[in-house]
């Protein structure tokens, strides 16, 4: 169950910080100063892809013990096939709970980032 809840929050996480890193990039201004303030404004402007690439570093850290820090179902289908044993018997995880993550957090960035990004 650990390395299910793993994969779902890294993907999760992954999903919803990349979203909200394109929507603070393309929102008016005025928005985006009065709700994050200017600092935050200027980083995601210049700095939103390394925002992404961090934030994924950290997320492969936090699932490496659990899970290997798949994060990704096609990365993990290649070497469970063949590896195969309990590589492929537990390959359901890594395409299930990062499924569920990215689509769970896609919900989470249209309803709380507003429906017209």
């Amino acid at each position: 169950m650990r390395k299910y809840v793993a994969e779902f929050m890294g993907t999760f996480m992954l999903v919803f910080l990349g979203t909200g890193a394109v929507v603070i990039a393309k929102g008016d201004a005025l928005t985006i100063g009065l709700a994050f303030g200017l600092a935050i404004t200027v980083s995601a402007y210049a700095f939103g892809g390394i925002v992404i690439g961090i934030t994924l570093s950290f997320l492969i850290i936090f699932a490496l013990n659990l899970t290997g820090g798949s994060l990704n179902p096609a990365r993990s289908i290649g070497p469970a096939l063949f590896a195969g044993g309990s590589a492929f018997a537990h390959l359901w995880l890594y395409i299930l709970a990062p499924e569920v993550g990215a689509i769970l957090a896609a919900f989470f960035s249209k309803y709380l980032l507003g429906s017209e990004y």
